[in-house]
């Protein structure tokens, strides 16, 4: 069939209507005519575009048909295959390609089909790598289309392609290879290795955290979350440690609180839940911890942060938070709970001035003299009538007058005796401190102590109408002790002021006969050159003859003389007078003095006679042809390891004698002797006693107390235990070249004070040397050495003592 016949087979019955279609137009209305010829007018059209539709699908068909057979007759491939595509017949187009492995055109063919795996591996043969990953990721073969993309190093599609493939860990490894490490996190995670979804979290955490700063909002939440990720993966991993590091550092503290529970970070859990304001849990772990004053603390800020302030000051107060339960009660309205706490705090100052303002003197006392207002203190305790404290806080301030008038007032004459004691030579209350001091001295018996306190007064102060008494009393009060040159000289300065003061110009008068007297007598002793011996030698008048005086002390006077009856030298010492005016000191005297001479010890001075020669009391003893400690140690410098021997050979000494019930009672550098050959004689044994009693003064002897004990001062008994404190005060002299306290008021600071040790002093004596010494020197008694024997002891075993000057 042509085109001709199909076209009067369409024609024919179209001309056969028309004269009914004329007739049937002629009975409508204009606008439906007008309708119908668009209707007409569109078929014509339509009618057209069929017409040329057909001539183009005979023209295609002739052409593919013409195409195929010149395919057939071609002997090109690559033509042929082109040829068959135009075609259409792409299965002929492919084999001719493949004839010539031309796989680039097979794959393009395939792609036109939309094989896609077919497509892909023939670009893949043809090297095209990336379209053959292409083909693969069109078809949805993912895992294909990433080996591919691999292949051509296209990494990041390769990971695109292999999330999509849910091969996640290898997509993870690609994504980290390019530093992506939050998508290689994500995708570790979902391949469930979360070791390294963890470790990916966090170094992404970590090093936007450095920059955070310059983060947007949303930016920094991010950031955020892939800490809390990498956080809980450790967890789920049980590395509790690297969790707690994580959530603290992204500011998670109840997350990283539990991670340190697990970890066994007890202490850092505690304070995680505390920043997370966890109190509860908080507490219980130092509970748990045995730190309960941590626990209530917590609890405390819990009460707090819940607006309970007066339980919050409690919790507080039980855990020592002083300055926190004072502020807390001080809101609760508990001024006096908060003025104990800022007590409690050391806070003294604002605590003292609630105190006051609720009207609590006591407290308020308390804590001014603790914060230092010391003059607040004293007033407040004055108004109180506490005395004894106030006189505390003036003793802290340095006004020891003022504490000394106040301990008068309560009757506590030894302290206030010993604040009078402290007054300073430049205190505008020195004067009356002085006299006070000298009165109270007097009443208590303690004469030299006066005597020296009046001194003072006199020394500072030439002779007025203020202080001529005082120049009068102390006069009176060396005359009583036949001190007739200072008393005479005393008398002098007040006539020189006042020549009619009191009876001073009879005193003087009589002062001066008396040493005219003394003076003619010594003469009458010095020009005979020897003494006759009333009661020692009977048939020898002149068994002494005098050589030469070699001393003079508070213990007489010393001559070198001959025995002319067993022919040796020996000391022969004069008592002074204070010794024969007393009948009964003089018999005790013969009879202690009988006593030291049973004493017989290499180191002891032996004690030959004794006895009167017309109104002298005498004492011959051993001569030791040598040198007093005290002279030594003035005069040399010995090795400490040589000092240490002496000391022992001075305790063998007293030990012997100490064995034997006598007490020397004035150990010291002057009664200690030593020969060439450095052997010690100790002098002057049980003689003190007799000495101190004859002067009649039973609570001091005389000269500067630089060796004397506590107990010796106030007048308490002497035993054993006074003269280790003596040797103390002597060791302590040999090894650091003075006396424990040598300047101020000794009296007091063989009281009061403590020593300073000798290791301050000179930094190379031995520490077990420094302990020895001061334990000797303890104020109370039976804080010393039990006995000489156990000092010896200790000084035996001293081991290597250096031989140090």
């Amino acid at each position: 069939m042509n085109f001709e016949s199909v076209q009067d087979d369409l024609l024919s019955p179209l001309l056969s209507v028309l004269p009914l279609a004329e007739n049937y137009l002629q009975n409508l209305s204009p606008t439906t005519i007008i309708a119908y010829f668009f209707l007409i007018a569109l078929m014509f059209w339509g009618y057209s575009l069929f017409k040329k539709y057909r001539v183009m699908q005979l023209e295609s068909s002739l052409s593919s048909s013409r195409n195929i057979m010149r395919a057939a007759r071609s002997g090109d491939p690559l033509m042929a295959g082109e040829l068959y595509e135009q075609a259409q017949d792409y299965q002929q187009a492919i084999d001719a390609y493949k004839s010539v492995r031309a796989f680039q055109e097979v794959g393009r063919v395939h792609e036109h089909l939309k094989q896609w795996d077919d497509a892909a591996q023939f670009y893949r043969l043809s090297g095209d790598l990336e379209k053959s990953a292409i083909m693969y990721q069109r078809g949805g073969n993912y895992l294909q289309a990433a080996e591919s993309y691999l292949s051509c190093n296209k990494n990041i599609l390769a990971a695109e392609m292999y999330e999509k493939g849910r091969e996640y860990k290898k997509a993870a490894t690609q994504y980290e290879k390019f530093g992506k490490q939050l998508k290689s996190a994500h995708l570790y995670k979902l391949s469930e290795d979360y070791e390294r979804a963890a470790e990916k979290y966090e170094a992404y955490f970590l090093k936007q955290k450095v920059v955070s700063s310059n983060h947007s909002i949303e930016k920094q939440q991010q950031v955020k979350q892939a800490a809390f990720e990498s956080g809980t993966l450790y967890v789920k991993i049980k590395r509790f440690r690297k969790a707690m590091n994580i959530f603290s550092n992204a500011d998670f503290p109840e997350q990283a609180a539990d991670a340190a529970v697990h970890a066994g970070e007890i202490e850092k859990a505690a304070q995680f839940y505390l920043a997370a304001h966890l109190f509860e849990k908080a507490a219980k772990i130092y509970d748990a911890m045995g730190d309960e004053k941590q626990g209530h603390w917590i609890m405390a800020k819990k009460y707090q942060e819940e607006g309970d302030l007066l339980e919050a000051a409690k919790a507080f107060e039980l855990g020592e938070s002083w300055v926190e339960a004072a502020e807390m009660y001080g809101k609760a309205g508990d001024t006096t709970g908060a003025a104990e706490m800022y007590q409690h705090a050391g806070d003294y100052h604002r605590s003292a001035d609630l105190f006051l303002a609720n009207g609590n003197l006591d407290a308020a006392a308390k804590s001014l003299e603790r914060g230092g207002r010391l003059e607040e203190a004293a007033e407040l305790y004055v108004k109180m009538k506490k005395f004894d404290r106030a006189a505390q806080m003036q003793e802290l301030i340095g006004d020891y007058y003022a504490a000394a008038l106040l301990l008068k007032q309560e009757g506590h004459l030894d302290r206030c005796i010993s604040y009078l004691q402290k007054v300073n030579p430049d205190s505008q209350d020195f004067f009356s401190a002085s006299v006070l001091l000298g009165e109270l001295l007097l009443e208590r018996g303690m004469v030299s102590a006066a005597k020296d306190c009046l001194h003072k007064i006199i020394a500072k102060y030439p002779v007025s109408d203020k202080n001529i008494e005082v120049y009068y009393r102390l006069a009176t009060l060396h005359e009583s002790e036949k001190s007739f040159k200072e008393a005479e000289a005393l008398y002098a300065a007040i006539l020189q002021k006042d020549y009619n003061y009191r009876d001073a110009k009879q005193r003087s008068a009589l002062l001066k006969k008396t040493l005219k007297e003394i003076k003619e007598q010594q003469n009458k002793i010095e020009s005979k050159g020897s003494i006759k011996i009333a009661n020692s030698a009977p048939n020898t008048p002149t068994r002494y003859k005098m050589i030469r005086k070699i001393g003079q002390g508070g213990m007489g006077v010393v001559y070198l003389a001959e025995d002319a009856i067993l022919k040796r030298q020996v000391a022969y010492k004069i008592l002074p007078q204070s010794i024969r005016e007393n009948a009964a000191v003089l018999q005790n005297f013969l009879q202690e003095a009988r006593i030291a001479a049973a004493l017989n010890h290499p180191n002891i001075v032996t004690i030959f006679d004794t006895g009167k020669n017309a109104d002298d009391i005498y004492i011959t003893m051993e001569f030791i042809d040598g040198i007093s400690l005290k002279h030594y140690l003035e005069r040399y410098k010995s090795p400490l390891n040589e000092r240490v021997e002496i000391m022992k050979s001075i305790c063998r000494g007293v030990i012997y004698a100490h064995e034997r019930q006598v007490i020397h009672r004035d150990l010291k550098p002057a009664n200690v002797m030593l020969l060439k050959d450095r052997t010690v004689k100790i002098m002057d044994f049980g003689l003190a006693k007799m000495m101190t009693e004859g002067m009649q003064e039973k609570t001091t002897i005389k000269g500067t107390p630089l060796y004397m004990s506590p107990e010796q001062i106030v007048g308490e008994k002497v035993d054993m235990a006074s003269d280790i404190y003596s040797l103390g005060c002597t060791f302590y002299r040999m090894l650091t070249n003075r006396p424990p306290f040598s300047k101020g008021d000794i009296y007091y600071q063989h009281l009061h004070t403590p020593p300073t040790p000798p290791k301050m002093l000179k930094s190379d004596i031995p520490s077990s040397l420094d302990k020895i010494i001061l334990k000797c020197l303890e104020k109370r008694q039976e804080k010393r050495f039990k006995s000489v024997k156990t000092l010896l002891e200790a000084l035996s075993h001293l081991t290597q003592v250096p031989a140090l000057s």
